[in-house]
């Protein structure tokens, strides 16, 4: 039995490798292990008409900051034509998955934005 633990947090996708870009600073970069999905009637699309690579952020890994490789697929969707792909855990043109989204959030409910900021190193302005 094989199990990927990348599948609870990432998806449609698997660890392809990994970085060490900085002494606290983890990069992956990830690889998709899935049927890609149009963004706007969520049809599964065999077509795929260019991938490109984006860089986004997750929440920290124990005590590393977290960024991802992840390639994002265009596909050619019989109804809608030439769309992004669904990925549940970024939402469209995001440089921060979901799962961090929802974090600064909890976070600014109970803390001032400006040390939400500097506790994540995120830019607020």
């Amino acid at each position: 039995m094989n199990f990927d633990p990348c599948t609870l947090f990432w998806k449609g996708y698997s660890l392809q490798s990994y970085d060490l870009v900085a002494p606290q600073h983890l990069r992956l970069r990830l690889q998709v292990d899935s049927v890609a999905f149009c963004s706007v009637c969520q049809q599964s699309c065999l077509q795929v008409h260019d991938t490109v690579l984006r860089q986004v952020r997750d929440c920290d890994l124990l005590d590393y900051r977290l960024s991802l490789i992840v390639p994002v697929r265009r596909v050619n969707c019989p109804d809608c034509g030439r769309q992004n792909e669904h990925i549940d855990w970024l939402s469209k043109h995001q440089r921060m998955t979901d799962r961090l989204v929802k974090h600064t959030e909890d976070l600014c409910r109970i803390l001032p934005i400006k040390h939400v900021a500097e506790h994540l190193k995120l830019s607020w302005h």
